[in-house]
C-alpha cells in the first residue's frame, strides 16, 4: 500500500487545513465560515488542505436528511466547485465519506471519485495515507472520514484512537465525521526490529470540526451538544533532519 508523497522545499513551515463535514447544499451550511477559510487558503502562500469528506449533503429522496431542504445534487456541486477551484492545486487529496456513498450506494457511481475529478486533485480512497516532506523533514498522516456516533467525548476519543489501531506508526490520525474538534497526543512503545530497539512514537490524534449551524439542525433536533464551526489546522516546521519535527494543531474558528 503505497503513500503519496509531496515535497515541500525552501520553506520554514507550512499550514494544512483539513476542510471538511462542510455538508454544502445542507441549510444550515455555514457557507461564510466555509468561504472564508477557501480565502485563507488561497491568500497564504504557505497554506494547503485536505479533506476528510462530506463536502456535500448529497440529500436524496430515501436517504437521512430533508431533500426539501437542502440544495439540488446538481446545484450544490457546481457551487462546491467553483469555490474550491481556485485552491485546487493546494489539495493534498480528500478520502471517501458516508454522505457521498449515498450515491455510490444506490447507482453504482463513486461520487467521491468523480468530484475529485472534476475537482483535478487526487482521490485518495477511502483511507489516506500521506507523506508530508517540508523542508528535509517528512510527515506522515493517516485519514480517514471516521465512523460511529456518540454524544460523550469519550466515546468520540474512543473512535479516533480505534484509527491509531488499524494503521499504527503515523505522525498524525485525522478523522472527521462527529462534527466536533479534539486533539490530543499519545505516546506508543514500538519495537524496532531493523536496529534492535525499542522506540517511542508519538501520534497526534485529530477530530477535525464542521460547518453546520446548530439552530433547527440535526444536531439540535438530537439533543446533542453545540460545537464549535470551524476546522482543525496542523502547522509543520520544515528543517534539516527529522529530529526537528514539529506538528502543532489548532482550531480555526469561524
Amino acid at each position: 500500500m503505497k503513500l503519496k508523497t509531496v515535497k515541500l522545499d525552501n520553506t520554514d513551515k507550512i499550514l494544512v487545513y483539513n476542510i471538511g463535514d462542510v455538508h454544502y447544499g445542507n441549510e444550515n451550511c455555514d457557507r461564510e465560515a466555509f468561504k472564508k477559510v477557501v480565502d485563507e487558503i488561497e491568500n497564504n502562500p504557505n497554506a494547503y488542505w485536505l479533506s476528510t469528506g462530506d463536502l456535500l449533503e448529497v440529500s436524496l429522496k430515501d436517504s437521512l436528511g430533508d431533500v426539501y431542504k437542502s440544495l439540488s445534487l446538481n446545484e450544490e456541486l457546481n457551487e462546491i466547485l467553483e469555490i474550491l477551484r481556485p485552491i485546487k492545486h493546494k489539495c493534498f487529496g480528500i478520502v471517501g465519506s458516508n454522505h457521498h456513498y449515498r450515491v455510490e450506494k444506490r447507482i453504482g457511481l463513486n461520487f467521491d471519485a468523480l468530484l475529485c475529478k472534476l475537482l483535478e486533485v487526487d482521490y485518495l480512497g477511502l483511507t489516506g495515507y500521506l507523506r508530508i516532506i517540508v523542508g528535509n523533514v517528512g510527515y506522515y498522516l493517516a485519514l480517514h472520514h471516521g465512523i460511529g456516533y456518540g454524544k460523550s467525548k469519550g466515546i468520540k476519543a474512543n473512535n479516533l484512537v480505534y484509527f491509531g489501531n488499524v494503521a499504527k506508526g503515523f505522525d498524525i490520525y485525522m478523522i472527521g465525521h462527529l462534527h466536533s474538534f479534539m486533539y490530543f497526543v499519545e505516546n506508543d512503545l514500538v519495537l524496532d526490529k531493523k536496529h534492535n530497539k525499542v522506540s517511542n512514537i508519538y501520534s497526534h490524534y485529530v477530530i477535525t470540526g464542521h460547518f453546520l449551524k446548530y439552530r433547527s439542525s440535526y444536531a439540535e433536533r438530537k439533543l446533542l451538544k453545540p460545537t464549535p464551526i470551524g476546522c482543525a489546522v496542523l502547522e509543520l516546521k520544515g528543517g534539516q533532519s527529522v529530529a526537528q519535527k514539529n506538528i502543532d494543531v489548532f482550531f480555526k474558528t469561524c
